[in-house]
């Protein structure tokens, strides 16, 4: 009444401003769910990878969802193709480098290491895009590019599918002729380190029980004896 007196009306708060509170209540809740998801999402990845990438190193067991799925020949040569097709060179190495080169698969891997060449910056920037290109319609995303100093190969560049299989490209500088070689994948040729380079690149550091599998395998076909560790290195490729 003393309002109405004094000649002024009764404040009165509109339907719309109700509405529009409510819907900044609801965006305001809605923001601090989506914050306090996206910390423990990081809190979880904070934990789980280095716990997973430990077991992996000690050869324990992991949860059935954090095991990556293997990675067949026909997968490894449908990404040789795609990358040949779109003119990046490349030469496998790692576990598949180590199997091409007895002709035959005796283990099972999770991911396809490659060596590219090592030209000019500016071309392997080229060459990785052009690889980025070809990877993506086979379901590989750019995950990451890493720099390794000290190790055998520096720079390794990894490319994930959602399976978790994963490819990683690794730049290597120029070589003399002997130290690149011809291998097999389900008899089908592929271009491989030689067995002097990939004993020579298992050397330097403690090896897994896959990296002993392998360099045995290779001295047991070939005739050779294990290299020692000429310095301390690291793989580049893990």
């Amino acid at each position: 009444m003393a309002t109405k007196l004094a000649g002024h009306r009764t404040p009165l708060r509109e339907r719309g401003r109700r509405a529009n509170d409510r819907a900044r209540q609801r965006l305001r809740q809605h923001r601090t769910v989506q914050r306090i998801g996206e910390r423990a999402r990081g809190a979880l990845v904070a934990i789980a990878k280095p716990t997973a990438t430990t077991a992996t190193r000690l050869r324990l067991p992991l949860p059935r969802r954090w095991r990556r799925r293997p990675m067949g020949a026909g997968q490894v040569l449908e990404v040789l193709d795609a990358l040949t097709a779109a003119g990046v060179r490349q030469w496998v190495i790692g576990g598949w480098g180590v199997d091409a080169a007895l002709g035959e698969q005796t283990r099972a891997h999770d991911d396809l290491d490659l060596a590219i060449s090592a030209a000019p910056a500016a071309q392997r920037r080229q060459d990785i895009d052009a690889a980025r290109r070809a990877l993506e319609p086979l379901g590989y995303r750019f995950e990451r590019d890493d720099i390794h100093l000290g190790a055998w190969f520096v720079e390794r560049v990894t490319f994930l599918h959602r399976s978790g299989r994963r490819v990683d490209l690794l730049p290597i500088d120029a070589q003399p002729d002997d130290f690149f070689a011809k291998g097999a994948i389900q008899a089908r040729e592929v271009p491989c380190l030689s067995v002097g380079a990939q004993l020579r690149m298992h050397t330097g550091y403690q090896r897994t029980a896959a990296d002993r599998h392998d360099v045995d395998a290779l001295c047991a076909k070939f005739g050779l004896e294990s290299p020692r560790p000429e310095r301390k290195m690291e793989p580049g490729w893990r």
